[in-house]
């Protein structure tokens, strides 16, 4: 690993961490749900920053977002600090039946069972589990990118690229900056800019390519933000033991929608930083209404006062999208916590430590039901895309989008059965064997929007239920896993806890002394699931279905869609031969755009979608007449548009674009070429003469 490399992972790491890290300090959670919750705070104190260097006038450093990080803290602090004797116990809310201990925060903590394990078992299971998914994430990652520098061939790449480097050149990263990125001069409106700002960080901090920062800050969500963010889940919401947080961290690696998809396709970036922090949204939410179990885990009332408004507001500001995705996941927890409190209501008293206690009204869970349910109208009517940008058409049959989906290999993925069909009996084991029950409607909630994305013939029910995500199939896939993993980490832990049983009945019946089964809650049993996971993943790797997955990213990363290899010779060599001032004549359809993002060299059009000025269109289109025709001339002049970059490679989606204009300078003498590799090559426009009858282009200004 080159010196460079370790630099873009080191600084990707320190941006994720570091801004939000006096606040969790501030906050004292224990150390798993802290270690969910910091990134979520890096990117709200990240946010914070943006905007308010903005206001401010403040040019944009990793210095602002360290500083106000210290001040969050010691706000966190404060509060802290102040007396809050009503704080120590919960009043809002009480526990549904399907609450693993049935009891509600305003229970006392439960102590743990023995089957629950030690501190010390807990957490080398969860940190073995950490290790296996996140390392085949990855692999898998690194394998279909081709190499950690790669650029993925996709065209919202482009954009995203665009955005990180539009914040370096205007010192502002304020998402007012990345949103006027295709937006007329003069004009303004709103893109979710949490990505760029972080990205733009990683390239300020490691002085590293764009393109290699961010596949670091890439990886590093993918591979360590979401898997910790599922054991966070498991571990604070359920009474798993060492063999459910191994499995929880380990089947992170074993879902294809979920991160490896988002990774892939689009490339949806944004959304793919909201979803890996959807965990943390799901976490505080059980917990505040009352469907988790006092664990060890267990986040204190003021502790989740603080941990709900930051988690939220991370997923909000990474992707609008993030607003319906905790929709469908915390509304169906909500009113499973609603009926459960008020049937717990209805039959009355309950025995606590040998007190009869009078259960209270779920009032909280009742008001949180009540506030998302009016929310969810507003949500799929007012704040989702249009009609016509929503054009993603159905894919595959409702059979197999069901296997799709309770198999977690997501949109444009045979899908297989068996995967299907052990998610199916680890719904099962839940339902009956377990009290997290309250995780089943929420799993079913985003299945149902996946097949309904994927295989609904009809495209008004599709924009009806799907809507908010363009009806494209691969952006509800990725919730599935949210909580499918958890499912499946206790369909595990329970079945071997039910193992563990039986081995320590049958040794004693052997009767043989000095012999100890290997029990639910040892690390044994941890190790055991590992080496069972293991065997399920080796296999399903080199299965067909993972070879079309492999496939699916080779395609979006490795076949030159949008930029080749000759292309980017090229691009190396505009730094010595084009002036840090003057502007490249470049058609974005083939990959010109990216001049700017990866070499700060000025083009017309950063992006395909870039909105053209008068003079932009005249020079794309009309650039061969640039000897014949003043107004172009005088055109390029006021652009300081003297350079050419041409490719006749296959231009992004087979497009025929109608920029001839550069093909056409070259082909008719009005460039000199400076440098040529294979089909792609870069002109100097020779001088024209403009309306006034002055020579223009001569390089004297």
């Amino acid at each position: 690993m080159s010196l460079a490399v370790i630099a873009a992972f080191a600084a990707a790491l320190g941006v994720l961490v570091v801004p939000g890290l006096p606040l969790v300090v501030a906050l004292r959670p224990r150390p798993l749900t802290g270690a969910a919750l910091l990134a979520p705070a890096s990117l709200v104190v990240v946010a914070v920053s943006a905007e308010g260097s903005h206001a401010l006038g403040w040019a944009w450093s990793l210095v602002t977002p360290v500083v106000v990080g210290l001040i969050a803290g010691a706000l966190v602090l404060a509060t802290r600090r102040i007396p809050a004797r009503a704080g120590r116990t919960t009043s809002r809310g009480v526990s549904s039946r399907g609450a693993d201990d049935g009891d509600g925060p305003s229970a006392p903590s439960t102590p743990p069972a023995p089957t629950d394990g030690s501190p010390r078992a807990r957490t080398l299971a969860g940190l073995l589990g950490l290790l296996i998914g996140g390392a085949v994430i990855a692999v898998r990652a690194l394998h279909g990118m081709g190499g950690i520098d790669a650029i993925s061939q996709t065209y919202d790449n482009i954009f995203h690229l665009g955005g990180v480097r539009a914040i370096l050149d205007a010192h502002d990263a304020s998402a007012a900056v990345v949103s006027t990125l295709n937006l007329p001069e003069g004009r303004s409106g709103f893109y979710p800019a949490g990505w760029h700002q972080l990205a733009s960080l990683v390239v300020m901090t490691s002085g590293q390519s764009l393109p290699l920062a961010s596949n670091a800050l890439m990886l590093l969500v993918g591979a360590v933000v979401w898997p910790i963010g599922i054991v966070a889940l498991v571990a604070g919401c359920t009474r798993v033991g060492p063999a459910g947080l191994c499995a929880a961290g380990a089947l992170t690696g074993a879902s294809f929608a979920f991160p490896l998809a988002l990774m892939t396709w689009g490339l949806l970036l944004p959304n793919f930083l909201s979803t890996a922090m959807l965990p943390t949204v799901v976490l505080v939410a059980a917990q505040a209404l009352g469907l988790a179990p006092r664990t060890r885990e267990h986040l204190r009332p003021l502790q989740l006062v603080i941990a709900a408004p930051v988690a939220a507001c991370a997923v909000l500001w990474a992707h609008p999208q993030g607003l319906h995705a905790s929709l469908v996941l915390v509304a169906p927890m909500a009113l499973w916590a609603t009926v459960g409190g008020i049937i717990a209501w209805v039959r009355g008293r309950r025995r606590v430590d040998g007190r009869d206690l009078r259960r209270r009204f779920p009032l909280f869970a009742c008001g949180a039901s009540l506030v998302l349910i009016a929310l969810i109208p507003f949500a799929w009517t007012q704040l989702r895309p249009s009609r016509r940008a929503s054009a993603w058409p159905a894919h595959m049959h409702i059979e197999e989008a069901l296997r799709a989906g309770l198999g977690m290999s997501g949109a444009h993925v045979p899908p297989g059965v068996l995967p299907a069909l052990l998610m199916g009996l680890a719904m099962l084991v839940v339902l009956v064997l377990s009290r997290s029950r309250w995780m089943l409607p929420p799993l079913l909630a985003t299945t149902f929007l996946f097949v309904a994305a994927a295989a609904f013939g009809d495209r008004d029910i599709r924009y009806l239920l799907t809507g908010p995500w363009y009806i494209d199939s691969y952006r509800p896939a990725a919730l599935i896993p949210v909580l499918g993993i958890p499912v499946l980490a206790v369909a595990i832990d329970v079945l071997a806890r039910a193992a563990g049983v039986v081995l320590a009945r049958a040794s004693a019946r052997t009767g043989r002394p000095g012999h100890r089964a290997p029990t639910a809650g040892s690390p044994a049993s941890a190790v055991m699931v590992a080496v069972c996971v293991l065997g399920l993943l080796v296999p399903a790797v080199l299965s067909s279905a993972s070879q079309h997955e492999d496939a699916l990213m080779a395609r979006y990363w490795k076949i030159p869609q949008v930029v080749s290899a000759d292309e980017l010779a090229v691009f190396a060599q505009a730094d010595a031969l084009v002036p840090p001032h003057a502007t490249i004549i470049a058609d974005p359809w083939d990959g010109g755009s990216l001049l700017w993002a990866l070499e700060d060299r000025r083009v017309l059009a950063p992006t395909p979608a870039s909105a053209l000025s008068e003079d932009d269109r005249l020079l794309l289109r009309g650039l061969g007449r640039i000897d014949s025709d003043p107004a172009v001339c005088d055109a390029a002049a006021r652009q300081d548009a003297r350079y050419v970059f041409t490719s006749t490679e296959g231009a992004l989606w087979r497009k025929r674009s109608p920029n001839r204009g550069p093909e056409d300078a070259a082909r008719n003498g009005s460039a000199i070429e400076l440098h040529r590799v294979g089909k792609a090559a870069l002109w100097e426009l020779r001088p024209c003469r403009g309306s006034d009858g002055r020579m223009e282009l001569t390089g004297d200004g």
